[in-house]
């Protein structure tokens, strides 16, 4: 009678300790596909749009500018060499700068908004990727080893006693 007991206690700690550990790889691996691509695409795609529009707006704005002086001042010198010297010179610098303001604002704002979303969701795809296997991983390994410890830890219920005919 003595050796079955402890026979059924050794057999029922590990079918507990088997339990235990089949759960803890069950659930981290569950926890881990489902937060990684929840956190990684959600990160992803903030981090991507405000990036995005970060660089898509000092890019075209930058942008925007060297084209907008660049086209204005050749435009003003083109029309001031076919007006003449100090009319064409007059309007050459005043169109020169007008043209260039708002070419460069046009410019800015289109390149800005173009550059934006796409790097948005350049950088939001391959951000969402990475945080979503790096992530992923660390968390189901670090939610499997919790779950597996903490359901380790819990004792196992009573056997039954053993009745002999």
């Amino acid at each position: 009678m003595a050796l079955d007991s402890v026979l059924t206690a050794m057999l029922e700690s590990v079918l507990v300790s088997v339990l235990v550990s089949v759960l803890g790889l069950v659930l981290g691996s569950v926890l881990d596909s489902v937060l990684g691509s929840v956190l990684g695409s959600v990160l992803g795609s903030v981090l991507g749009s405000v990036l995005g529009s970060v660089l898509g707006s000092v890019l075209g704005s930058v942008l925007g500018s060297v084209l907008g002086s660049v086209l204005g001042s050749v435009l003003g010198s083109v029309l001031g060499s076919v007006l003449g010297s100090v009319l064409g010179s007059v309007l050459g610098s005043v169109l020169g700068s007008v043209l260039g303001s708002v070419l460069g604002s046009v410019l800015g704002s289109v390149l800005g908004s173009v550059l934006g979303s796409v790097l948005g969701s350049v950088l939001g795809s391959v951000l969402g990727s990475v945080l979503d296997s790096v992530l992923g991983s660390v968390l189901g390994s670090v939610l499997g080893s919790v779950l597996g410890s903490v359901l380790g830890s819990v004792p196992p219920p009573p056997s039954a006693p053993y009745f002999s005919e």
